[in-house]
């Protein structure tokens, strides 16, 4: 493997931000000193976490972060989950403003690793999830499942286009009208059952 791969990947894919002041998060498999030092003088600043193996470190210490825009010792007050005999319980913390703004920036990404981890160490992959795997790294897509009910939204708009679909067959003659309550034909399932007083005037069905 090429030994500044990344580094040549972060260089390839910012050429449209020099010296437009932008800020850029990446975590340790791109980051070292040259990529920062690089960056800055095309007035694109940086952040990442980096690993204490790198060159060009001042010392060997375990240093988990670099930037060329924040100020170390600016510390400010995050919330954060404890976990207790009793439950869990949320407690205000000091923190570092590096650290908060590039798990601000880079959370999805590094939920997105550690699953991407949990998969490669489960056994082998198949082709299908492997590729999904990939695309979700390279566009920085977080792997959780949508939580909670369908967008009330997106159910609208299927609705309505439902309806304008009908109308260019019946001369718009499908038009809602007030009536009796009775069970959505649309929004109801087995489940959960929805009622309206909206009814179709042709087909006096319930919307």
């Amino acid at each position: 493997m090429e030994r500044k791969l990344g580094e040549r990947v972060v260089l390839d894919l910012t050429r449209e931000l020099v010296g437009k002041s932008y800020k850029i998060f990446f975590d340790n498999y791109f980051s070292s000193v040259d990529l920062l030092v690089g960056l800055y003088k095309e007035n694109i600043f940086a952040c990442g976490t980096i690993g204490k193996n790198r060159q060009s470190l001042p010392d060997s210490r375990s240093i988990l972060f670099i930037s060329s825009f924040h100020d170390p010792y600016i510390i400010q007050k995050i919330n954060c989950k404890h976990k207790e005999d009793d439950g869990i319980s949320i407690k205000e913390i000091p923190c570092p403003k590096l650290e908060k703004d590039y798990n601000q920036y880079m959370g999805d990404v590094e939920k997105q690793e550690v699953v991407a981890t949990h998969i490669l160490q489960g056994g082998q992959m198949k082709l299908k999830d492997f590729r999904i795997a990939i695309a979700a790294g390279l566009i920085g897509a977080a792997f959780e499942q949508k939580r909670g009910r369908p967008s009330a939204t997106k159910a609208e708009n299927k609705y309505k286009r439902r309806i304008l679909h009908e109308k260019r067959y019946s001369e718009a003659a499908h038009l809602p009208e007030f009536g009796t309550k009775r069970r959505c034909n649309f929004c109801s399932t087995k489940k959960d059952v929805k009622i309206s007083r909206v009814i179709c005037s042709e087909c006096k069905i319930a919307l």
